[in-house]
Parts: structure tokens; C-alpha cells; sequence
């Protein structure tokens, strides 16, 4: 008989850490690093923005900076990290602002064991450090609690993030964590994706594109840059704010420049089958 087994860790008030314990937490520190070994630092999936009840929440999610990994299993309420920073600034306070995990040294948890921290913050872009993990960023107004307008359609809100005007989220420079890149945050996938939906005269590689963003919630670049190339653009994938550009002006182009699949002629000839010889000649 074989015998699968799933190992956790289970701590109590008052709990020694044995040896066997130790054993088991690093045991399972480097599955992670086998899993996600090839990620670059950044937002490995989750921490993505929601509404409910009038309340802007962040869900929970895992993050690699600097080699090492952070799990939030909570949501965390934005409105309340976005109090405490009014509590600190003037009424008349605005500025952009970026929102996003900084390090923020170590906690001595017990004897020989240590825990690195991240700590969410809000603050100006002459702060931000290469570490640090993008949220968001924003226009920073004293107690205005704007999340959204979804009156307004998908192509508006993605070009909204190339200009944003007054308290818009822009999402273009956080950075999304696949096997060896960065990609987009999962909010600007989710706008092409619509964009995609609404446009009229789809294109093969649209068609397959949305399907690969129904299945995906984030996508290699390489994966956009092939797109691109279907409609004769050959884009920077290493300028954002280009490939948003280009999106665009694709979005409004109603064929392709280059067809997704060469044409073939058929004739009207039916090839003649060879002849099998048997036998030794």
C-alpha cells in the first residue's frame, strides 16, 4: 500500500520549537524556492484590488523580494492604511503618491529564528526604492475615496492609465512575477481582455488573444508581442507605456497588416498515391 502524505505545521501558545519542527519549516521554505526559483522579485499571484460594500480592498496574495517569500492570507482594508495617512497631512494635501511594500528590516521572532518584513506604505515617488513591491499609484487627494468609474469603456479606462487625471489608480508600473520576467498587473490584462470583447471585425490572432486571457489572468509578453506582430507592430516590451500606446492603436485598426495564417491554393488535381513495392527488388 502506498502512502501519500501532506506535512503542515501547526503552532500553539506556548509551544516549544523543537528540532523536528525547525526541520519541517525549512523543508517547506525550499519547496517554495524550487517552485518559484525561477520568478523574479515581485507579485507572485493575489494582491489585487476589490470592492465590496463601499470598502477598497486588497486581496491576499505572495510575494518574492529579494529572494524571499511573503504570504498575506488576509485582505487587507485600503481605506483604513488611506485614514492613517490623512491623519498625518493637511486638508489642502495632494500629491502623487504610490502605494506598495517596503522593507522594512527584521523581527526577532525567538531565539535563532528570524522573520524579514514588509510593511505597506503610502508615500511619494522620490521615496521608492528598486525593492520595493508597486501596488498602485495615484494622485493623492485628502479624504477623496474614489476607486473606479465603470461608466466609462474599457478602451477609455486602459488609455486613462497612460494619462491619469485626478484620483485614478494606474497599475502600469506594477509588476507581475512569471518564470523569468515581469509582466503586467492583472487589472491592465483584465482591460484588454474587454477591449478585445468589444471590438467589432475580431481578427484571428484577437480571437485566440481572448481566449488566452479568459483562461489567464497574466500572460508572457512574448505571448503580446507575437499579437503585436500579427497587426506589422513591433513593439518594445520593455517600454510599458509603449505597448499600451500600441494596444490602442491596434484596438482601432480594423484588419491585420500581416493575416495570422498563410493562404493556401488548392488545385484541383488529386496527387496520385505511390506504389508500395513488396519484396526483395
Amino acid at each position: 500500500m502506498a502512502v501519500i502524505k501532506s506535512t503542515s505545521i501547526e503552532l500553539k501558545s506556548g509551544m516549544l520549537l523543537s528540532k523536528e519542527i525547525l526541520e519541517q519549516m525549512n523543508f517547506q521554505s525550499r519547496l517554495f524556492q524550487v517552485q518559484y526559483d525561477s520568478y523574479p522579485d515581485g507579485i507572485i499571484y493575489g494582491f489585487e484590488f476589490f470592492e465590496e460594500k463601499g470598502i477598497l480592498w486588497l486581496s491576499s496574495g505572495l510575494i518574492k523580494c529579494r529572494g524571499k517569500y511573503f504570504f498575506s492570507p488576509d485582505r487587507i482594508d485600503l481605506f483604513h492604511i488611506l485614514e492613517e495617512f490623512d491623519s498625518k497631512c493637511s486638508p489642502d494635501f495632494t500629491e502623487h503618491c504610490i502605494l506598495g511594500f517596503v522593507p522594512s528590516g527584521k523581527e526577532y521572532v525567538n531565539d535563532g529564528i528570524v522573520s524579514d518584513c514588509l510593511e505597506l506604505r503610502l508615500y511619494n515617488r522620490e521615496m521608492l526604492d528598486s525593492d520595493d513591491i508597486i501596488l498602485a499609484e495615484f494622485q493623492y487627494h485628502y479624504q477623496k475615496r474614489e476607486w473606479k468609474s465603470e461608466q466609462v469603456s474599457a478602451f477609455e479606462r486602459l488609455e486613462a492609465q497612460l494619462k491619469p487625471k485626478g484620483y485614478i489608480y494606474t497599475f502600469l508600473n506594477v509588476r507581475y512575477s512569471m518564470p523569468y520576467e515581469n509582466v503586467f498587473s492583472p487589472y491592465i490584462y483584465s482591460m484588454m481582455k474587454e477591449c478585445l470583447k468589444e471590438k467589432e471585425n475580431q481578427s484571428d490572432a484577437d480571437r485566440i488573444m481572448l481566449f488566452t486571457l479568459c483562461q489567464n489572468k497574466l500572460i508572457s509578453l512574448e505571448v503580446l508581442k507575437e499579437w503585436f506582430q500579427s497587426y506589422g507592430f513591433h513593439t518594445d516590451i520593455n517600454n510599458r507605456k509603449a505597448m499600451i500606446r500600441d494596444f490602442l492603436q491596434c484596438m482601432q485598426s480594423q484588419t491585420n497588416n500581416i493575416p495570422l495564417y498563410p493562404s493556401v491554393e488548392m488545385s484541383g488535381e488529386v496527387p496520385k498515391k505511390k506504389q508500395r513495392k513488396f519484396g526483395i527488388s
